[in-house]
């Protein structure tokens, strides 16, 4: 007599995801330590996940920018600032920055080998958890709107991949991806030189050269892209 499949609860499937978790991480942090640019290559399309009150929301990266340090006149090192709002930036790879834009908006970052330098992640193809998503990302002047039906609008913006996920300064800023069970990455797809995408980064002001250099890095033909239609004679 055939014994009937066990039924999967939803605490064993979180344990498996974060055991699944833990082992790619290690795999990641056995990778060479990158430069700023290669960090933000490299993470396109790898999977971000968050654990938010035991449920587990992922994306796929599919756009990046890169911030070089203190040379770098648009990133917030630059001429070697530093403080308690920036620290993350100077501690170690793979640590968490996050900071606040307009008071209200929040934008993910993630430090790389440079002393000051990091990559702005601006933008996910959802994965795991899209109801959840879809939930966070509601408010009276999105519940009248059919965009978030669409999942291509979900966390096209690093402002809105930082709801959709629950992404904080007061949660998740200096968190270690490599050991956080907050937030972490996992292996994705495999991306070739020929689908990245390159251009100037997005809606800079005030930082001259800095500006017009090909910092923003994309996985070409997806819905998934914080900008859609061609800037700076790339995407």
């Amino acid at each position: 007599m055939l014994t009937p499949p066990k039924k999967t609860t939803e605490l064993e499937e979180r344990s498996e995801s974060l055991e699944r978790a833990r082992d790619q991480r290690t795999r990641i942090a056995l990778l060479p330590h990158l430069s700023c640019v290669d960090l933000a290559k490299m993470l396109l399309g790898m999977t971000l996940c968050r654990d938010v009150a035991g449920k587990v929301l992922s994306g796929v990266i599919v756009e990046t920018e890169a911030y070089l340090g203190p040379e770098d006149r648009a990133c917030h090192s630059s001429g070697g600032r530093r403080s308690s709002r920036n620290e993350a930036l100077y501690m170690k790879e793979g640590t968490c920055y996050v900071y606040i834009v307009y008071g209200i908006h929040h934008c993910f970052n993630i430090s790389s080998r440079e002393p000051g330098a990091g990559v702005l992640v601006r933008a996910l193809q959802p994965l795991c958890g899209l109801d959840l998503m879809r939930l966070h990302r509601e408010s009276p002047k999105t519940a009248k709107r059919r965009a978030l039906h669409r999942p291509e609008d979900i966390a096209n913006g690093p402002a809105k991949l930082c709801v959709a996920l629950r992404i904080s300064k007061t949660e998740i800023d200096r968190e270690d991806l490599l050991s956080s069970t907050k937030i972490w990455l996992e292996e994705g797809r495999e991306v070739s030189e020929a689908e990245v995408g390159v251009s100037k980064r997005i809606g800079l002001r005030n930082a001259g050269e800095w500006g017009e250099l090909p910092l923003r890095f994309y996985i070409k033909d997806t819905v998934y892209l914080s900008c859609r239609r061609k800037r700076g004679g790339s995407s």
